[in-house]
């Protein structure tokens, strides 16, 4: 009798070949098969014995993404518990392989050519905006812009789950300068933010420092009200956490009690609703929900920035498995183009030209 964890690894197989039908053939379908494959309601994969996609998550969810967890999860099955003699250990793989085959050949029987963009979740809403305005130009291409942090950027790059891997970091790991083409498409300032009714104007760098690390815990320490502070931060992978302990906290160790969030939005929307955090974010999303301090007396903008009296910034690269072609280095063109960098200037980034 095969185990609860095979019958899952399977299960996870099955439904990554199934869910191609919700991108070619009949979603609802499809999402019914997710749920339960074998069509009845005491299966071993019903959605109360092994409820891994609901069918509302199914129908929005994007191929190219799925793939790119599924394949980089098959990978790492060793420190996640699973053999090498598992199912999905043996024919993970395999399967997000013929996946990815499965959605190029249906793209271009469509006469469309498709390629995946992932990483950064700092700069994705703003790739985001530059594929669509792409692809209204350009009727024959489609792009996914997919998040999941500089991190998985690079990774995706490097697999080839990704055609463009996105990562705004201050440098890149070294196994993606060996093996990846980079080219800066924008530069990217962090802000560090705070409750709209936090007194507090500014810190020094050495306050910032000790701040994050957890030394300093109390605002009154820096000059605002008796209050203990709350770190918010982002989460380990992200580009933007790497540049900003590059940046800010040199090799001081984060604070161990600070409270995590996986997106630029979600750290201005924690910080926004708690008068005692204090977070960090791109600056282009700085808004009237959050303030913005003062480092070392310089206001945080992109002129300052440009300038170089704001010294927290980033490069923001995209990445290549070699020298991009065909629609690749087409998009990569228009991202560099007077259009693509007036809408990154417009958006609240620092334009690369």
């Amino acid at each position: 009798m095969r185990t609860t964890t095979d019958e899952t690894e399977t299960a996870i197989c099955l439904r990554i070949n199934i869910f191609f039908l919700t991108r070619f053939v009949n979603p609802d379908h499809a999402a019914e098969w997710l749920c339960d494959p074998y069509g009845s309601e005491h299966g071993p994969f019903t959605v109360s014995s092994h409820s891994l996609i609901d069918m509302a998550t199914v129908r929005q969810y994007n191929p190219a993404r799925f793939l790119v967890f599924t394949w980089v999860y098959s990978l790492c099955k060793e420190s996640s518990g699973m053999g090498r003699g598992s199912v999905f250990g043996r024919f993970g793989p395999v399967v997000c392989f013929l996946g990815l085959v499965g959605v190029a050949a249906g793209c271009g029987g469509k006469g469309r050519e498709s390629i995946t963009i992932a990483g950064s979740t700092a700069f994705q809403p703003f790739c985001e905006k530059l594929a669509e305005t792409y692809m209204a130009q350009h009727l024959e291409a489609r792009i996914d812009v997919q998040g999941g942090g500089s991190s998985m950027g690079v990774q995706s790059a490097l697999l080839g789950a990704a055609q463009i891997g996105m990562a705004d970091m201050v440098d890149l790991p070294a196994e993606a300068k060996q093996a990846l083409t980079s080219t800066v498409v924008a530069r990217d300032g962090l802000a560090l933010i705070v409750h709209p009714s936090n007194a507090v104007p500014g810190l020094s760098s050495e306050q910032a420092r000790r701040v994050f690390a957890g030394e300093v815990k109390n605002w009154k320490d820096v000059g605002g009200a008796d209050s203990a502070i709350t770190v918010i931060s982002r989460e380990d992978g992200s580009g933007t956490r790497k540049s900003f302990e590059a940046l800010v906290l040199g090799k001081s160790k984060l604070a161990p009690n600070a409270l995590i969030q996986d997106s630029n939005g979600a750290i201005r929307e924690a910080v926004s609703g708690d008068p005692r955090s204090i977070g960090y974010l791109t600056i282009g999303l700085v808004n009237e929900k959050v303030k913005a301090l003062k480092l070392d007396g310089i206001e945080p903008t992109n002129e300052n920035v440009i300038s170089g009296r704001y010294k927290i910034a980033r490069p923001v690269f995209f990445l290549t498995k070699g020298e991009p072609t065909g629609l690749v280095k087409s998009f990569i063109a228009f991202v560099l183009s007077p259009q693509g960098q007036a809408m990154i200037h417009k958006d609240g980034l620092i334009p690369a030209k």
